[in-house]
């Protein structure tokens, strides 16, 4: 990298406050390095595109006071006193989704909410949500394609299972996930809803989305990461980092895949 770039990517890591993520790090390389690296073994052209999408990144990994924030929206769609809140649930894994974080979150601040009283479920499916009377709630930290949304109510239409949502809720939406949400006449609440990151750039830089598709498909290659997260999974494009990085967020900068790509932010290994 020249001067200007070297510059350019201290002031990023600077002004996002991205150090404090220094010590997370299985490898002890901070953020900086972490990125300097990551930027290394690219032409002047790809890392002026990876500087761009590094500019527009976004990372949230503590939750509390995005969580305050969001839980005060959540709060001011309904003049209802109770609030029920259960996470957006994959019912073909038995994994923990994210999104449990984020309503774990929420009941530790009820204290700031008096006149409201909450309930929480980890599943949708719960007798207790299902007769809920009151404001409902479905909650994930991070929505991008809303492909997993809608598999959770095709799951629940098979079984016949009547779940009540009044509300949509995470901290962060991509655009498409959430207009997709909202023309089935869902309400939905976030605190960040973002454009495709290479969609934002071409508009930006005046020119065909071609154009950065082709620059970014090309450092992408070397990731040699499935055909499946092109571009992000269902081609998101998403630039975000939570507390792990979602895999609709673009593949350089979470597969490290079996060459070791020096990808800055991640996904941790099962």
């Amino acid at each position: 990298m020249n001067v200007n770039e070297v510059k350019r990517l201290a002031d990023i890591v600077d002004q996002k406050k991205w150090a404090a993520y220094d010590g997370l790090r299985a490898s002890g390389e901070t953020v900086l390095d972490a990125l300097g690296l990551f930027l290394s073994g690219m032409d002047v052209q790809q890392r002026k595109l990876s500087l761009d999408i590094l500019e527009r990144y976004l990372i949230i990994k503590e939750y509390q006071v995005p969580a305050k924030h969001l839980l005060e929206r959540i709060v001011a769609e309904t003049d209802q006193e109770r609030i029920f809140i259960s996470t957006v649930k994959d019912f073909e894994s038995e994994k923990v989704k994210s999104g449990a974080s984020l309503s774990y979150e929420f009941s530790s601040l009820i204290n700031l909410f008096p006149q409201k009283r909450f309930s929480f479920f980890e599943d949708p499916t719960s007798e207790k949500f299902l007769a809920a009377n009151g404001f409902c709630v479905l909650v994930d930290d991070f929505i991008g394609s809303g492909n997993q949304f809608f598999k959770m109510l095709t799951y629940l239409n098979d079984n016949d299972i009547a779940v009540r949502c009044d509300c949509v809720a995470a901290l962060i939406f991509q655009d498409e996930g959430r207009l997709r949400i909202e023309e089935e006449g869902y309400s939905t609440v976030h605190l960040h809803s973002r454009p495709k990151c290479l969609h934002e750039i071409a508009q930006l830089r005046g020119v065909d989305v071609a154009k950065i598709h082709e620059a970014y498909d090309a450092i992408e290659a070397s990731t040699c990461c499935n055909a499946d997260y092109k571009r992000g999974y269902s081609s998101c494009e998403a630039s975000v980092t939570l507390k792990k990085t979602p895999n609709n967020t673009l593949p350089i900068f979470w597969h490290e895949g079996r060459k070791k790509w020096p990808a800055p932010f991640p996904r941790p290994k099962n």
